[in-house]
């Protein structure tokens, strides 16, 4: 039964967020054939790419955290108190440290965070103990929040300023439309196969594989 929960929120959530996401960027699949027009050469392989892997990662953790917590046998308070835990650190690491996340070059702060992420699912593929579980949600500051301060500056930094907004929003659909629908329903259907556990140990090799890839750019880019 929890399999099946899995694979069915999965897919629920993964369709809700992809929806939502088309809507608010006004469908922009629709206008594919323009994407050459609108990005410069080195976005597609490179932000789009890491943007995506970023947010692939995420899956097993917005689709079924949850889900994995509740079956270990937490309740639905302390479930929510590690969630907010997560936002508040994300908050604090925005309000004290933006300006200077800004100022850095991105790729190495892009590298430092996609390797945090994959501590961090394999942390909690690894353990459901409540003070382990404290510590990693600690690191949402970095997976989410520091992740995506260094990439809007890296697309303002590559993208001419009247190219900026459609940059921006290639960069959101990619990442959180794609890259979180495709997310979730792979986790839900490796949760369904194999447990919970195995799929945020799949999502920990996906961030690792992104600052894999992140590695062979130019650190002063």
């Amino acid at each position: 039964m929890p399999r099946f929960r899995a694979r069915m929120f999965g897919r629920a959530l993964a369709g809700l967020r992809l929806s939502s996401r088309l809507f608010f960027l006004g469908l922009p699949l629709r206008r594919l054939r323009l994407l050459r027009f609108l990005l410069p050469p080195l976005l597609p392989g490179l932000l789009l790419g890491i943007g995506f892997a970023m947010q692939l990662s995420h899956g097993a953790y917005y689709g079924l955290y949850s889900l994995y917590l509740l079956h270990a046998g937490y309740t639905g308070a302390q479930v929510g108190a590690l969630w907010v835990l997560g936002v508040l650190a994300e908050i604090a690491l925005m309000w004290r440290c933006s300006g200077a996340i800004e100022r850095m070059a991105p790729v190495p702060v892009i590298i430092t965070c996609l390797l945090l992420a994959a501590l961090r699912w394999l942390g909690i593929g690894l353990t459901t103990a409540w003070p382990a579980l404290a510590v990693l949600q600690l690191l949402h500051a970095a997976s989410f929040a520091a992740f995506h301060m260094s990439a809007v500056t890296w697309v303002r930094r590559l993208v001419p300023a009247g190219r900026y907004a459609s940059a921006q929003g290639w960069y959101s659909a990619t990442g959180f439309g794609l890259g979180s629908t495709i997310g979730i329903m792979g986790s839900a259907w490796i949760a369904g196969q194999w447990g919970y556990p195995a799929a945020f140990m799949a999502c920990a090799g996906v961030a690792l594989g992104g600052a894999v890839l992140v590695w062979r750019v130019p650190w002063r880019m």
